[in-house]
């Protein structure tokens, strides 16, 4: 199953996200999960595994 998740706003918003990431993660077997924010964002999220 793919999942997109979309965050553009601010980067707490992008940081709070991330447990949410992790969480769908673990629960959907299978899960291809792909996350969309602005580039100025992206480091927050590259190297989160």
């Amino acid at each position: 199953m793919k999942i997109l998740i979309l965050r553009f706003s601010s980067i707490g918003d992008i940081v709070l996200t991330t447990p949410v990431i992790r969480a769908v993660k673990q629960q959907v077997a299978g899960a291809v999960l792909h996350f969309a924010t602005k580039p100025a964002f992206r480091g927050i999220v590259e190297n989160n595994p």
